[in-house]
């Protein structure tokens, strides 16, 4: 977020990204009082120009969404103070270096902490669908995704338990992998 704005005054702002913050927006609206119609919605690459749309997207007719400049990215947009916001997994690389960009929360781990306090909802990352059909003609398969899916978060818990060769070097991690296992 930029320093000069806050949570509240995000009202007819420009903030990137739409798709990737369906949640996000929510709890915009839910706890702060702003709807995903106040905001204008900033598409385009985060750290690279252009960022065409790998499926289509139809949006209500109250929100309002547009592409970023022509080469520009949202990077160099959110530096320069036209875009206001950026909702993303990742911080963009103007963070690194412009004391005007920074996390919309002070502390984002205890903002994280304080909303699953509050609701008892963990926001997704991700959604693994099977298509109707295939659930239909093979019933089974629902149950075989699943499992699979257990599986593989699992096999990555355990791997990342191994403290023998690091594969992250967040050092929270380590301190906090007990009570993430879950």
């Amino acid at each position: 977020m930029n320093s000069a704005v806050s949570i509240g005054s995000v009202s007819e702002r420009k903030v990137s990204m739409w798709r990737v913050s369906a949640h996000c927006t929510a709890a915009l609206g839910l706890y702060h009082g702003v709807r995903p119609s106040d905001v204008i919605w900033v598409r385009g690459g985060i750290e690279e120009p252009g960022r065409p749309e790998k499926t289509p997207i139809k949006l209500p007719l109250d929100i309002h969404l547009e592409d970023a400049p022509e080469g520009e990215t949202i990077s160099d947009l959110l530096d320069r103070g036209d875009i206001d916001g950026f909702i993303a997994p990742r911080p963009p690389s103007c963070a690194a270096t412009n004391p005007h960009v920074g996390w919309l929360f002070p502390d984002p781990i205890a903002a994280a902490k304080d909303y699953y306090a509050r609701t008892r909802i963990f926001p997704i990352m991700y959604l693994v669908g099977v298509r109707r059909r295939l659930a239909l003609e093979q019933p089974w398969l629902r149950a075989a995704v699943l499992k699979a899916f257990e599986q593989a978060k699992a096999e990555s818990l355990r791997r990342l338990a191994d403290t023998s060769a690091p594969k992250v070097t967040c050092h929270s991690w380590r301190s906090g992998s007990r009570r993430r296992r879950t």
